[in-house]
């Protein structure tokens, strides 16, 4: 018989937001220690967006692709590290630039068999992708996440049928507001605090080429660096292959350099895109937008 504690937990939990439901994932995960509640793969930097204070930094970023060698290696190594990560997300930049996305698919599916695993894509190019695409993401149970931004709205609806009529999960979310631009350029940031303020938002671990980073930004923002010559501090990762899972969980429980040159909030802002100007990833640029 049911608790009347556990139904009121339960209750709780379901009025969560989405936002509070992704913190809860990290404290969750950073209790338990055995495993990762999700986990972000750029397996493309390059996006065919270029959305104005992307987080990623996709529209000034070079064409690199994960080397799937590499992507086989680094998931078996995640498979030995942890005994599960919950949710697995092929991204970019557009993973549908990358000419192998379906053996990443394939890979990760293996390696993690009871994952949720995800292509996130903008959707420009999921009408064009050919028929065995399709049947790979049914045979290995992915879904489909599509980021809708203004230019696709009028298309979802297509979209959706597209998936459902090749047995693969669909799911939008309808991009109006953005709030990813958060770059402090004068580096001063209290590094606790910045930190905070994103893991009270989000926990995105991010794998790229045999490391894993707190996040994208910190990935990503050697090309804010060279495009601009500046000089944010980047991180290199921790390497997965000389780190213990114990030491891996530390590391993404504390503030890293990076923090300093990230704003203590994210201001939202109307989506558009971008001219691929410094003041777009500014956190001044946005204070007063709506």
């Amino acid at each position: 018989m049911v608790s009347k504690l556990s139904r009121t937990y339960s209750n709780v939990k379901r009025n969560l937001s989405v936002r509070a439901r992704q913190a809860e994932d990290y404290y969750r995960y950073n209790l338990s220690k055995n495993g990762l509640p999700k986990i972000e793969v750029q397996i493309v930097d390059q996006c065919n967006l270029n959305c104005r204070g992307c987080s990623h930094f996709c529209g000034i970023a070079d064409r690199v692709f994960y080397d799937l060698p590499q992507f086989e290696k680094d998931m078996n190594r995640l498979k030995r590290l942890f005994k599960k990560i919950n949710k697995i997300k092929l991204l970019g930049g557009e993973p549908f630039l990358h000419p192998e996305l379906i053996s990443f698919i394939r890979i990760a599916r293996d390696c993690f068999p009871l994952s949720d695993i995800v292509v996130v894509t903008n959707g420009i190019l999921l009408p064009k992708v050919e028929p065995v695409f399709w049947s790979v993401c049914k045979e290995k149970n992915t879904a489909i996440e599509m980021s809708v931004y203004p230019p696709l709205q009028n298309k979802v609806s297509y979209y959706r049928e597209l998936a459902k009529q090749n047995g693969v999960a669909f799911k939008s979310s309808k991009i109006k507001w953005f709030f990813t631009a958060r770059i402090n350029p004068e580096g001063d940031s209290d590094m606790k605090k910045a930190f905070n303020a994103c893991r009270n938002n989000y926990f995105v671990p991010f794998l790229k080429d045999g490391a894993i980073y707190s996040c994208a930004i910190s990935y990503a923002v050697r090309y804010y660096n060279k495009r601009f010559d500046k000089n944010i501090a980047e991180s290199k990762g921790l390497d997965i292959y000389k780190s213990t899972s114990r030491e891996i969980i530390d590391y993404l429980s504390r503030p890293i350099e990076t923090c300093r040159w990230c704003a203590e909030f994210s201001p939202e802002f109307s989506w558009s895109s971008g001219k691929q100007e410094i003041e777009e990833w500014h956190i001044n640029t946005y204070k007063n937008s709506v």
